[in-house]
């Protein structure tokens, strides 16, 4: 089952959102689908290994969720 961005948007609260921008001064943007894009593997990477957000991982199903959608080659509306 194809997994959009607005599923993806979802999983990221305002929370991670502001703390991304702020300790990557404004480069990554969870809120921004291209952003989330240009950097899927590494938030993979994190989301995948509990890492992210911090205090409060993923569900299993969040991760194949974002696995899915990257592997669809994440798309942007």
């Amino acid at each position: 089952m194809p997994v959009d961005w607005q599923t993806i948007r979802q999983q990221f609260t305002q929370e991670d959102i502001d703390h991304m921008k702020g300790v990557t001064g404004g480069s990554l943007d969870l809120g921004d689908c291209q952003s989330v894009k240009a950097n899927a593997q590494a938030i993979y990477d994190q989301v995948s290994s509990g890492q992210m957000p911090p205090g409060q991982p993923w569900s299993d199903q969040w991760v194949a969720n974002f696995k899915t959608w990257m592997d669809a080659g994440c798309p942007c509306p």
